[in-house]
């Protein structure tokens, strides 16, 4: 698994691994274990963090492994995908905490 990782890092993995299950079904795992946990534990404390570390560094895998696809409009939507899901991203840890202070 960890192997993975560093190949998607390097752009090496196919798109739709990267996407599906490391994007994808890595963020619904990571959000059930992490939700059924903080629930039984009654703490948020946990959730947070590791998902404002997973989101960015799965974002980067979508955009390093976009070329490595058959048709080249997936590898440009995928672009596209990462961008925009970086732009949320951003705003998110920007607008939050500022939201939450005001």
């Amino acid at each position: 698994m960890i192997n993975s990782w560093k190949r998607a890092f390097k752009g090496e993995l196919p798109l739709w691994k990267a996407f599906w299950i490391g994007h994808f079904l890595g963020y619904w795992v990571l959000s059930l274990i992490l939700g059924l946990t903080g629930a039984a534990l009654d703490i948020d404390i946990f959730f947070k963090p590791v998902l404002l570390i997973f989101i960015p560094i799965s974002v980067y895998t979508i955009y390093k492994c976009s070329k490595n696809v058959k048709k080249p409009l997936w590898g440009k939507l995928a672009k596209i995908y990462a961008i925009i899901w970086a732009l949320i991203y951003l705003a998110g840890v920007i607008t939050i905490p500022i939201a939450l202070y005001l």
